[in-house]
């Protein structure tokens, strides 16, 4: 991947450090120029420009592979969280700007993304008595392995 926000001013987060418990936004790789330029051009006097669209998240625990996240898939509550499990190979990078009141945005792999926006949630309990869900967190769980 080229350089990208190498301005003074942006935070760089690398996948083991991402922050935890606090609200970030994820969005697809496809909209880091874009972004990175908006902002540059902020900096230098010009009004922002919003890029693309976000997704609302906060990262839980980082495992080896992956990070568990919540993705709130409604913005003005709390309380409609998906738990999802974002893979260190659908990681772009991690990007804040404090200095003018941005959170972090996790960029990723829009696949991956799209597969998230697609895929049907629904309640359910399950007992782990044979170590999937640390499986899934390692990245060594896949679907054809399940089925």
């Amino acid at each position: 991947m080229n350089k990208y926000f190498e301005h003074q001013k942006f935070e760089h987060y690398c996948f083991d450090d991402i922050p935890l418990n606090q609200d970030l936004y994820i969005m697809d790789e496809a909209h880091i120029q874009e972004y990175e330029k908006s902002f540059l051009n902020f900096f230098n006097g010009a009004d922002f420009k919003i890029i693309g669209s976000v997704g609302f998240v906060s990262a839980r625990k980082i495992n080896e592979n992956s990070i568990e996240l919540s993705l709130y898939a409604n913005s003005g509550d709390r309380f409609h969280e998906v738990s999802i499990l974002l893979h260190r190979k659908n990681f772009i990078c991690c990007i804040g700007c404090y200095q003018c009141d941005e959170k972090p945005h996790i960029f990723v792999k829009g696949e991956w993304l799209k597969s998230i926006y697609t895929k049907k949630y629904s309640v359910f309990a399950i007992i782990d008595a044979i170590n999937v869900k640390k499986a899934l967190e390692e990245g060594i769980m896949t679907r054809e392995k399940l089925i």
